[in-house]
């Protein structure tokens, strides 16, 4: 509780896997001012880790990255955890990328160039359980 009697916002977690540190911290700039709390990786092994230590609300998802790729890592990650919600960004907004975020389980893919529908996203989303289920094509 806020001391004026209002409930305070529950701290929502988000794992950003992306190789590219500008990036990372474009989306850290993004979520600030929001009751997110971001941890970052480099890459999909790092994440992989990095899941099931802090079984976060959200994984934004890099597609390229050295060693294993954003969709290997998705399905990897998925396997384990049924309730992950990973949201595909990428610069490759191709309908091959869509084909296989979908493929892989992924919630949503989303061109890093749009990040609006990123909080749109996130928003809709923080009611709704996380099965699998809920996950648009």
């Amino acid at each position: 509780m806020l001391n004026d009697g209002r409930q305070s916002q529950p701290v929502r977690k988000c794992l950003v896997v992306d190789d590219h540190a500008g990036f990372r911290q474009v989306i850290r700039d993004f979520l600030s001012g929001t009751s997110v709390e971001v941890i970052e990786c480099r890459d999909g092994a790092e994440a992989l880790h990095a899941y099931a230590e802090q079984l976060p609300d959200w994984i934004l998802m890099d597609v390229e990255m050295p060693d294993m790729d954003g969709f290997t890592t998705t399905r990897q990650i998925l396997r384990q955890f049924r309730e992950a919600r990973v949201v595909i960004l990428t610069q490759h907004n191709s309908p091959e990328y869509r084909e296989e975020a979908r493929a892989a389980g992924a919630y949503a893919f989303l061109s890093k160039d749009d990040l609006k529908q990123l909080r749109t996203i996130m928003n809709q989303s923080l009611n709704k359980p996380k099965a699998r289920k809920d996950r648009p094509t």
